[in-house]
């Protein structure tokens, strides 16, 4: 079924990762309040006063410290309450069109947030909206789930993941994700090109079931 339904794009993502997110915000946000340390670790690889972007930031908790200008956009409305109840920057955009200037950043990060879309256009999209944020010569940082898990077993690589409230009862709501296998990440990255300047992928590595990249924009060379 859900093959039938990933046609749908925007309206499938609609139901199955962006209504989803609204109704969980707040248990969500209660399981995310320790920072990675491979995300804090190219974070801290900055130089002080870099502008970065979190793309899908969540609750926020790459937010939080100085001497970075750090910026989080989000989808999800009641995350977006929780960040600014924390007092950080936030705006409220869909990562496949940012209301950004161009090359207007110096980094930008993107965790957990391209395995939410559903189709490969879509992913794409998401990637050349970072590309043509960043400036040239900036560094971009992408975490997905991965299909090769040791605590979780997938058959297909588009799959529907279980939430339950922390409510008496526990609803169980529907997360869509597409779980990346190897190199699948570093494909996708390829296929990106935006008014003449493309990514070079600087590392690529497995952290904390997910497949990750660090990414520089770069001059198309000829």
């Amino acid at each position: 079924m859900i093959k039938r339904m990933l046609s749908y794009g925007k309206d499938f993502e609609q139901e199955f990762v962006q209504s989803t997110y609204e109704q969980i915000a707040k248990h969500f946000s209660d399981t995310r309040y320790k920072p990675w340390p491979k995300v804090e670790s190219f974070l801290s690889s900055l130089s002080p006063y870099s502008l970065v972007l979190d793309i899908g930031c969540g609750n926020g908790k790459y937010l939080h410290s100085n001497p970075l200008l750090r910026i989080g956009t989000d989808f999800t409305q009641n995350l977006l309450e929780i960040c600014s109840s924390r007092k950080f920057s936030v705006f409220r955009a869909n990562c496949l069109s940012l209301p950004i200037k161009s090359c207007s950043f110096d980094a930008a990060v993107s965790i957990a947030v391209l395995h939410h879309l559903s189709t490969v256009e879509r992913r794409v999209q998401a990637l050349e909206e970072m590309l043509r944020v960043l400036r040239v010569d900036g560094l971009g940082l992408i975490y997905v789930w991965a299909k090769e898990q040791d605590e979780r077993v997938f058959e297909d690589q588009d799959v529907f993941v279980p939430w339950k409230s922390a409510k008496q009862g526990g609803e169980v709501f529907q997360r869509y994700y597409h779980v990346f296998v190897e190199g699948e990440l570093q494909n996708l990255v390829n296929m990106v090109e935006l008014d003449g300047h493309v990514f070079k992928v600087e590392e690529g590595y497995y952290d904390k079931s997910n497949w990750c990249v660090i990414l520089r924009k770069v001059p198309k060379q000829n």
